[in-house]
């Protein structure tokens, strides 16, 4: 955590404490030795919490409307999985020469545009110099958010039994597929996910406060959500492949390069563990939302 992510949250004049749980995009961990090799931190001060900063990387050449959704979307589901409410997202820039003013001042009005669907307040702050050859856009952010009032996310209340739901289609990132095989963008409709899941999340912590133990962002592929929930518990999770949602286009794209969707990444979707009795009454809540129609339940903590 840097000083300026101190002085960002300065306004609240509240006392900062490290969150028991620290969180990278594969997985929270308890371990000290696993928290020695990740350089991200949540900081929990009363009733928010703040992200530190995570890094996006894109060419150039991707639409500028794609990148602000991709970027916004991402940072808000960060906060997301910790059953917070975006309400500040903080963004710096890495700036090289193949870029140009014009190009940066154009993206930041689309970033902001993005972020006004959801009403959060948007914060440039410093454009960095790099003599870095690759045109690309290295975009670094940060957020602040508000902990839902019922939520009580804590992967310790995890027990044998409980339930797996995700909340959605799986594998569906677009822009992941295509960099697996760019000649399927002619032939194929690709989805893109960049979907913020917060407000599925606050209506499920609304409706089921407690009862939703903990939320993990499949980032890296379920089967990497499922090893990271796994070594938090310690615990054995059964991930039901078969009842896993994917959609027909994530099915052909997987198969052409020799890949499980379980594996791909994710944005749009998120896994919830829940107790068993009432793990139904979750998915049949999901499945009232747009995005939640093909919600199930897809595991179950065995050991």
């Amino acid at each position: 955590m840097t000083p300026d992510n101190l002085l960002f949250v300065s306004q609240y004049q509240k006392r900062l404490k490290v969150h028991p749980e620290i969180t990278s995009s594969s997985g929270y961990f308890n371990s000290p030795e696993l928290n020695d090799q990740i350089n991200q931190q949540v900081l929990e001060f009363d009733d928010r919490v703040l992200t530190s900063m995570h890094f996006h990387q894109f060419p150039f050449g991707l639409d500028q409307e794609l990148i602000s959704g991709l970027v916004i979307d991402h940072t808000v589901n960060r906060l997301a999985e910790l059953g917070a409410y975006p309400e500040i997202l903080r963004f710096s820039f890495v700036k090289n020469k193949h870029l140009a003013k014009s190009d940066l001042m154009r993206l930041m009005a689309k970033m902001r545009d993005y972020a006004t669907q959801y009403n959060i307040s948007v914060i440039f702050e410093d454009v960095l110099n790099a003599d870095s050859e690759f045109p690309e856009w290295i975009i670094c952010a940060s957020a602040v958010g508000a902990v839902h009032l019922k939520s009580n996310l804590n992967s310790r209340r995890i027990i044998k039994g409980d339930k797996v739901i995700v909340s959605g289609a799986i594998g569906a990132h677009g822009l992941a597929m295509k960099n697996l095989h760019a000649d399927l963008e002619d032939q194929y409709e690709l989805p893109f996910d960049n979907y913020a899941v917060h407000r599925q999340i606050a209506t499920l912590l609304h409706d089921f406060g407690g009862l939703i133990k903990f939320i993990k962002m499949p980032f890296d592929g379920v089967n990497s959500a499922f090893s990271a929930i796994s070594q938090v518990t310690d615990l054995k999770l059964e991930l039901f492949q078969s009842k896993v949602p994917v959609l027909d286009t994530t099915k052909h794209v997987a198969m052409l390069n020799d890949l499980n969707p379980v594996d791909l990444d994710n944005e749009g979707a998120f896994l919830c563990v829940v107790g068993q009795q009432k793990a139904h009454e979750v998915v049949n809540k999901l499945k009232t939302q747009h995005h939640g129609r093909s919600a199930t339940i897809i595991g179950e903590v065995t050991v």
